[in-house]
Parts: C-alpha cells; sequence; structure tokens
C-alpha cells in the first residue's frame, strides 16, 4: 500500500515528467542519466498491485517531445525524442538517426523540446510495422522571432522486429511542406476502427 501511495504521490507532484504511456503498463520518465531518481531517466512499471520504479540507463534525452509504442507482451517497443528511434534496451535502431532534416541543428543532441512533435501509431493491418510522423523545428524570423515553427511533416516507417534492435525501413518521407502549428500532431481511433491523424 505504501509503495502504491509513493507512486501516486510521485506521479501528482511531477507531472511535467510524464510523456507518454505505451500500450502495455510502462512509462518512462525523466530528462537522462546525469540526474538522480525521480529526476533523470526513469521507469515505472504499473503490474497488478504494484508500481516498479527504477532507473532506466539511456543515452537519449527526452528533453520534451517523446512518442512510444510497445507491443502489448512487451516483446518490443520503440521511442522517440525527434531526432533518433530508440528500441527497449535504449539502443538506436538501424537507420534510426537523423529524423526531421533540414531543421534548427542545435536540437539534435537533446530531442526537441516541445511535446507533440511526433507520434508513433500501429500500421492498420501489419502490427509489425509503425508509422512515426515527425516535425521538424526552426527558430522563426521576424514578426515571430524567437517563436519555433515547423514547416515540414514527414513520415518514417519502423519494423520493430526485424533484426536484433529494428530498424527504420523508411525515413523522412515529406508529407507536408508548409508552415504548420508546431507540436499539434495527435491521433483518434475513428467509430470504423480506422486510425485517424490530426
Amino acid at each position: 500500500m505504501i509503495r502504491k501511495l509513493y507512486g501516486v504521490m510521485l506521479l501528482c507532484i511531477t507531472p511535467v515528467l510524464l510523456f507518454a504511456q505505451y500500450k502495455n503498463n510502462i512509462w518512462l520518465l525523466g530528462y537522462d542519466n546525469e540526474h538522480p531518481l525521480p529526476w533523470g531517466g526513469s521507469k515505472l512499471v504499473f503490474l497488478s498491485d504494484t508500481i516498479l520504479i527504477s532507473a532506466d540507463n539511456r543515452s537519449m534525452e527526452l528533453n520534451g517531445c517523446f512518442s512510444g509504442l510497445s507491443a502489448q507482451d512487451d516483446s518490443w517497443f520503440v521511442y522517440t525524442n525527434g531526432s533518433a528511434i530508440c528500441n527497449k534496451y535504449n539502443d538506436t535502431l538501424i537507420n534510426g538517426f537523423g529524423l526531421s532534416p533540414g531543421g534548427d541543428d542545435g536540437y539534435r543532441q537533446g530531442g526537441f523540446p516541445i511535446p507533440g512533435m511526433s507520434l508513433i501509431v500501429p500500421e492498420q493491418n501489419n502490427g509489425n510495422k509503425l508509422f512515426l510522423f515527425h516535425e521538424n523545428i526552426f527558430s522563426a524570423s521576424a514578426p515571430f522571432s524567437g517563436v519555433p515553427r515547423a514547416l515540414k511533416l514527414y513520415y518514417s516507417i519502423i519494423d520493430p522486429t526485424s533484426g536484433v534492435n529494428g530498424s527504420v525501413i523508411l525515413k523522412n518521407q515529406l508529407l507536408i511542406d508548409d508552415t504548420l502549428e508546431i507540436a499539434g500532431l495527435t491521433a483518434c481511433r475513428h467509430a470504423n476502427v480506422e486510425l485517424n491523424l490530426r
């Protein structure tokens, strides 16, 4: 009971660190490995009656942009910070670097700073293929100086079961080449069970 209470209290006092929930019961929190729990790379695993809290030794920083998706049996999961894609072993997927070309390179090391700049959804008829939708980021010029903008929307296709670590089998395919509202990627399931992107 105390562990549950501690887990709930941790969730209440650190909502800024919660990025997204996987299909299963695993949540990634924190930024990187340089800070102690709960601020550094952390993982919450929700079991039927307990919450396991542990350090998550990962080199990828999660500064704002985060998307993740996993198999329900936890045989694989992938996540991104907008600039690279990693697997459940915190290893970069084959062809997983260099997402969202043409933007400001200052964000490459720590990932993009704004939530909602990427989205991972399963392919409709093939659960082993995933679509990653991702924006690039530019520091806007006048009259919007200092306000970041997205100028391109891309998609990439991930096969998390390919090889040992998974791979990105198609990368940075341009969908929209226009000024976009930054961090506005969402998805919802349609009433006919098809996935619609908004």
